[in-house]
C-alpha cells in the first residue's frame, strides 16, 4: 500500500471517527499515533466507527457491578436486620421515600429507583464504610452513590428537617416543663442544651478555623432537646475553634431567648423568687435568667450546692443521651464528614431529624458487637473539647439559689421523690 493511499485512508477514517465520537458523546478515547503503525491506526479507527451504532448502552469503561444483594436479599431482610442496616423500620423508610421522591426521582430511562437511592444513602449515613463499599452492596457506581447521598441530604434537609425539628410554642413549652419534672425531677426546665464536635476535614484555607484545642478539626453542633431526648432546636456547621457558649451566642435563637420572645410569661414562685421557664446547660454556657448552669467547683462545694448540681446533671442527661444516640444511629458522624463544607451542616441536621423520627416511632438501636467496639475506638481517638464560662447573670444566680433551697427542703433532696 502506497504512502499516499495510506494517508488518504487515514484521513477518511479519521473523519468518520470524529462523527462516531460526536455520536457517542459519552465516550472518551485518547489516541497516540506515534505508538501505532498506520495500519493499526486504521483498524482502530474502524473499530470506533462500529461502536455504538444502533444502541445507547455504554460499552467502554463500564465496570461490571452486581445488584444481587438488593434484588434477592434486601426484600427478605428480617425486621431487626432491616433496622440494623438502615436504622429505620420499613414504615419509616416508606415515609421517607415518599417525602423525598419528588426531589430524587428522574425521568430518564433505566434510572435507579428512588427506593434504592434512599436505601444506599441511609446506609452511607448509618455506617463508617466508604462510598465504594456501599456501591458494591447496591450494584451502583461509586460516583453515583456520592451523587445520590448528596441529593438525599438536600431533599431531607428541605422536606423533612423543618417538619421534625421545631422550637416549641408556649403550650408545648409548658408541657415539656411538666415532663422534665416528672421524668428528671427538675421543675421549670423545658429543654436541655449542649454542644458536640463532629470530625470534619476542612478546606485548606479554613483549616485554622476548624482546629479545636484538643488538636483535631471539627464542626460544632449545638442542640436543645425535650425531656424525651428529641431535638427541638439545632445549629450546626460552626467552626470547631469556637466554644459551645460562643457558638450558641452567634445564633438567632440566643437573641430571641434573651429578648424574651420565645418563653411564656408564666413563672413559679420558690421562696421569695419567681423562677421562669429555663433551659439547662453545663458549665460551658453563660448563666442567664432563662439558662441555668451548675455551681462551679472551686475546691469544695457545700451540701446544698452538691444537691443542686446532682439534680441539674441528672436532668441534663437528656441532651447527653440524645447526642450519644444520634451518633450510635448515624455512625458517619463518628467517622467524620467527607463532604463539601457547604453541605456539612445539612448532613448533621438530617442525622438529628432522622433521629427524631426513630425516637417518635419507638425504633430502637440495633448494633453488632463489632460496631460497638469500633464506636469506642473512634470516640477515644477524638476526645470532646470542654469549656468553662465564668459569666453569670444576677437573675440567673437568684433562680439557681431558689431552686437549690427548694431541693434541699424536700424529704428526699437527692432524688426528688
Amino acid at each position: 500500500m502506497s504512502s499516499q493511499l495510506v494517508q488518504g485512508t487515514i484521513n477518511a477514517a479519521f473523519t468518520a471517527a470524529v462523527a462516531a465520537i460526536k455520536y457517542n458523546s459519552d465516550r472518551i478515547l485518547v489516541l497516540n499515533a506515534e505508538e501505532e503503525s498506520d495500519l493499526q491506526l486504521v483498524a482502530h479507527l474502524q473499530s470506533i466507527m462500529a461502536v455504538g451504532h444502533g444502541t445507547n448502552e455504554k460499552t467502554i469503561w463500564k465496570f461490571p457491578t452486581s445488584d444481587d444483594w438488593w434484588k434477592t436479599i434486601y426484600p427478605n431482610l428480617p425486621d431487626e436486620v432491616f433496622i440494623q442496616h438502615f436504622r429505620v423500620d420499613r414504615i419509616a423508610f416508606k415515609w421517607i421515600v415518599n417525602e423525598v421522591k419528588e426531589l430524587m426521582d428522574t425521568k430518564f430511562r433505566n434510572a435507579i429507583e428512588v427506593e434504592r437511592k434512599v436505601a444506599a444513602s441511609l446506609k452511607c449515613l448509618a455506617t463508617t464504610c466508604d462510598f465504594l463499599t456501599v456501591a458494591a452492596l447496591f450494584g451502583i457506581g461509586k460516583s453515583s452513590v456520592h451523587k445520590y447521598f448528596t441529593k438525599f441530604v438536600d431533599a431531607v434537609y428541605q422536606k423533612v428537617v423543618p417538619k421534625v425539628i421545631q422550637f416549641p410554642n408556649e403550650d408545648e413549652i409548658r408541657k415539656s416543663a411538666t415532663e422534665f419534672e416528672q421524668m428528671w425531677g427538675f421543675p421549670m426546665a423545658f429543654a436541655a442544651i449542649d454542644g458536640t464536635h463532629i470530625p470534619f476535614n476542612p478546606p485548606v484555607h479554613l483549616a485554622s478555623d476548624f482546629h479545636n484545642y484538643k488538636g483535631w478539626s471539627s464542626i460544632i453542633a449545638v442542640a436543645m432537646c425535650d425531656a424525651h431526648g428529641k431535638a427541638i432546636w439545632l445549629q450546626s456547621g460552626l467552626p470547631g475553634r469556637l466554644s459551645d457558649s460562643g457558638a450558641f451566642k452567634a445564633t438567632r435563637c440566643y437573641a430571641a431567648l434573651t429578648s424574651g420572645k420565645l418563653i411564656p410569661s408564666g413563672k413559679q414562685k420558690y421562696g421569695d423568687t419567681e423562677v421562669p421557664y429555663v433551659v439547662l446547660g453545663d458549665s460551658g454556657f453563660a448563666m442567664e435568667s432563662w439558662l441555668l448552669k451548675p455551681f462551679t467547683y472551686h475546691g469544695s462545694l457545700v451540701e446544698s450546692q452538691k444537691i443542686f448540681n446532682y439534680r441539674h446533671s441528672r436532668a441534663r442527661r437528656a441532651v447527653e443521651n440524645m447526642f450519644g444516640r444520634v451518633k450510635l444511629r448515624w455512625r458517619r458522624l463518628l467517622r467524620g464528614l467527607d463532604v463539601h463544607y457547604q453541605n456539612a451542616h445539612k448532613v448533621i441536621s438530617v442525622a438529628f431529624a432522622l433521629h427524631n423520627i426513630c425516637e417518635s416511632q419507638g425504633i430502637g438501636i440495633h448494633q453488632t458487637a463489632e460496631e460497638l467496639i469500633e464506636n469506642m475506638e473512634l470516640d477515644s481517638r477524638r476526645p470532646q473539647p470542654t469549656s468553662m464560662s465564668a459569666a453569670e447573670a444576677a437573675s440567673g444566680i437568684m433562680c439557681r439559689n431558689a431552686l437549690m433551697n427548694y431541693f434541699v427542703s424536700q424529704p428526699n433532696p437527692w432524688s426528688g421523690k
